[in-house]
Formats: structure tokens, C-alpha cells, sequence
């Protein structure tokens, strides 16, 4: 009898701690949950990279350049709805967009690729102002910036920052060609801040010396430059090559902070060796890029104070699905959660900041982006 009333005192408990156990798991709501889909007012494709915001009274409005097409800056709201078109008629040399950064609605920093200049348009598309991506005759002719090759530049409402590539090769004695970066040996980035761009542009902060082999294996082919995320007055910046992030500070460009990112989805993350610069094996080229995992982007999210970066996966060859996922840093470069996709289903460069959460765009079966978003809402909280 008294181990048939322990029996049943032992079902009773476990009972209980199960059901507890269910009610928890059922409860707890998922790091990642799909809101609802948000399809953009336009009728072209929504090209992956395009991802320029900014705050307006605690909502996020959408800055989409299509260059290619039809050579205009769009501005949405958080539901996609069109706010704004504004044309590019008086931008020379255009062939494409690196980045659209607004201080207002009549004053909208253009960079145009293979050009060196940043434009000043108002919301008409007239030029205010242009400004030469210029600074090293102080580093001496040794040195040549590639700022018409792929430039990127930021504006956070105080200072505009700019990071372009810079090449020290001193027996070159010629103007680089853009097919020639790609078989440059010494290569860098290269940073200049313009404390002063609507007045004074030509009053500029450089760094470049001691940055060299910081992020990029010198001995390497560099094809792909890396944006940079400002958080206020500072920078996260990554390479190609780098399993890390690096926040630096402006004047004077110093490193505050140096972050190794590791996904517990990929335990090979940019295990692979870059390709050395003297093969040039494009085919193998092409296969590292699609094989290794490495990190694809970061942005910084407002509203919840979080950095946000993306990692592609890697796999064994083209033909396996490929996934990636997305990890959650706070401030402190402090992992705080991940959350895997797939390649075939969202694109891991388009993420767009939401005051409900994050965008990220959908694929559809043809594997070709479009112009459609899921909205994520995530409950990670910042740790500090």
C-alpha cells in the first residue's frame, strides 16, 4: 500500500512538472516571429544592399536608389507606402548609387559610383553642392585612393564620414584602371572625416597608416568593401577576410573594441584561407565566395539599441542549400541571441530596420528578389 501511494505521489509530481514544462515552452514567446508581410509601392524589384533609412517621429522611412532603371531616389514609409521620388538629372557619370544619407528633404548626400564625388541635392534632384573624395597629398604620392571604385560614406547628422580603398604601391607610376584593383597587392581602407560639409568640405580628418594589416591580408585579393554601421559617433566596420568586427572612434580613428563572431550554426565561419593574389583563379574564386561562410553585413537598430549582423553559412559545394542567420550584439558587441534561414527564402544583405522589429526580404521560387519584406518582431533585450 505505502508503494502504491508513492508511486502515485511520484506520477502526481511528474505530471505536474511536465504540464509545467509544456505550458512554459508554449508561453515563451519565439526570439524571431513573423509579423506580417509588407510589399513596397513600386513596380521594379527592390535590388539586396539597398539599405538606407532614416527616423522620422519614431518610424523608419526607406531610401531605395534605382539607378539602373529609371535613375531616381525613392522614400517609403514603414508600410512600403511611397513618400517621395526625387530624380537624379544633374548627377554626372552615373552608373550606379553607393549610398543615399539625408539630413533633410532639401539637403540628400549622393554618392555616384565610379565618379569620386558626393552630390548635395535637394528634394528636386538639383546639386547644391559636390564634393571630391580627396585627403592623401599629406600621405605623400606613394598612395592612391580609389574612390571611384566603391566608395561608401555616412552621415549621422553632425559629420560626414567616408571609407574608400586606398593603394600603396609606389612602382605603379600609372592611374589604376578599375579592372587593376583586383590584382593590387597592397591595399587598405582608407578614412576621412569631414567634419564640416556644408560649409567647409575641403576640412577633413584622415587614417590610413597603421590600418593596413588590421583587416585585410595584404597578400590577398580584397573584392569586396566592407560598409561600415554608425551607432552615433561610432563605427562598426568589417572585411572580407575578418571573422570579426571592429568599432572604431573618429578623431582621432582609433579601435575601442574588437569583437570575434562566432554562429552556432557554422563552426567553419572563414576557416578557409583567402585565395592568394598570385593565382587569380577566378573559378576558385567564385567557389570560395559561394562555399565559405563569412560575414555578409551589420546594421545598427535604433530603436532597440542592438547591432545587428548577418552570416552566410558555410557548405560543402554550390549545390547544397546553403543557410545563414542573423545575431543579435548589443553595444558592447555582446551576443545576446541568433536565429537561422535559408538563402533560398530571405536575403541576408537586405535587412531594413523596423520600429516593430526587422525587414527582410523574401525570394521568391525563381530565386530572384523582389519587393516584398517579412517583418520579424524579436524580444532580445539589450544586457546594459
Amino acid at each position: 500500500m505505502k508503494k502504491t501511494r508513492l508511486n502515485c505521489t511520484a506520477y502526481y509530481f511528474a505530471s505536474v512538472f511536465l504540464l509545467l514544462f509544456l505550458f512554459s515552452c508554449r508561453s515563451r514567446p519565439k526570439a524571431f516571429k513573423i509579423v506580417r508581410t509588407i510589399e513596397f509601392d513600386i513596380k521594379k524589384n527592390l535590388s539586396p544592399g539597398d539599405d538606407n533609412w532614416r527616423i522620422e517621429n519614431g518610424k523608419a522611412v526607406y531610401i531605395f536608389p534605382l539607378t539602373e532603371t529609371d535613375k531616381h531616389v525613392y522614400f517609403f514609409d514603414e508600410n512600403g507606402k511611397k513618400k517621395l521620388v526625387v530624380p537624379l538629372k544633374e548627377i554626372k557619370q552615373l552608373t550606379d548609387i553607393d549610398r543615399v544619407a539625408v539630413f533633410n528633404y532639401d539637403s540628400i548626400f549622393v554618392s555616384s559610383r565610379y565618379s569620386g564625388n558626393l552630390y548635395l541635392i535637394n528634394h528636386e534632384g538639383s546639386v547644391q553642392k559636390r564634393i571630391v573624395l580627396g585627403g592623401l597629398d599629406s600621405l605623400g604620392s606613394t598612395y592612391q585612393l580609389i574612390s571611384p571604385g566603391y566608395s561608401s560614406f555616412l552621415y549621422n547628422g553632425k559629420f560626414l564620414f567616408t571609407l574608400n580603398l586606398a593603394i600603396y604601391q609606389p612602382h605603379l607610376g600609372h592611374n589604376l584602371e578599375v579592372h587593376e584593383y583586383y590584382s593590387i597587392q597592397k591595399h587598405g581602407p582608407y578614412f576621412a572625416l569631414y567634419t564640416d560639409p556644408f560649409n567647409n568640405p575641403e576640412k577633413i580628418d584622415t587614417f590610413l597608416n597603421g590600418f593596413f594589416n588590421r583587416f585585410i591580408d595584404t597578400n590577398c585579393n580584397n573584392h569586396d568593401n566592407p560598409r561600415p554601421t554608425f551607432n552615433n559617433d561610432t563605427i562598426l566596420f568589417s572585411s572580407c577576410y575578418s571573422d570579426s568586427l571592429y568599432l572604431i572612434k573618429p578623431g582621432p580613428f582609433r579601435i575601442v573594441n574588437v569583437k570575434k563572431m562566432e554562429s552556432s550554426y557554422d563552426r567553419h565561419l572563414l576557416k578557409n584561407d583567402p585565395l592568394p593574389i598570385d593565382s587569380m583563379d577566378q573559378d576558385e574564386m567564385h567557389r570560395r565566395a559561394e562555399c565559405q561562410g563569412w560575414i555578409k553585413r551589420h546594421l545598427y537598430d535604433p530603436f532597440r539599441h542592438l547591432y545587428i549582423v548577418s552570416i552566410v553559412h558555410s557548405r560543402k559545394d554550390e549545390d547544397e542549400r546553403r543557410s545563414w542567420s542573423v545575431i543579435v550584439l548589443n553595444t558592447k558587441l555582446e551576443k545576446l541571441g541568433e536565429h537561422v534561414f535559408w538563402e533560398d527564402e530571405y536575403v541576408p544583405t537586405s535587412i531594413l530596420v523596423h520600429s516593430e522589429g526587422l525587414l527582410i526580404q523574401k525570394r521568391d521560387k525563381a530565386y530572384i528578389q523582389n519587393k516584398k519584406f517579412d517583418l520579424f518582431s524579436y524580444d532580445l533585450k539589450p544586457k546594459s
